[in-house]
């Protein structure tokens, strides 16, 4: 069955993405046409594929976590709110979830 593509912008931040789409485009075949086009379109989906996989990695995975630890971390908090340390740690996991959730 057909899988269709998905583009996700935060693949931009990455290192080494440009390159990779790049490399994929150039060592393509040279055909004429639309094939030519649909061959090289296809060569750089499979790249894509493959550094989503092995660069970028799970990020429900990872902002699942993410949330975990902000969660907690405002528990801890609400026991103690005065607690600077506790303050600091509930802030760094709140930045932390929502640079997660925009990647998401």
């Amino acid at each position: 069955m057909f899988k269709p593509f998905r583009f996700c912008n935060h693949w931009l931040y990455y290192h080494g993405f440009k390159e990779a789409v790049w490399r994929s485009w150039t060592n393509s075949p040279n055909q004429a046409g639309l094939v030519g086009i649909m061959q090289k379109l296809v060569q750089v989906k499979q790249t894509l594929r493959r550094f989503s996989r092995e660069t970028v990695g799970d990020v429900i995975t990872d902002f699942k976590q993410a949330k975990e630890i902000y969660i907690k971390a405002q528990e801890m908090l609400a026991m103690n709110p005065t607690n600077k340390l506790l303050q600091q740690q509930e802030k760094q996991s709140r930045e932390l979830s929502n640079f997660v959730a925009m990647l998401y």
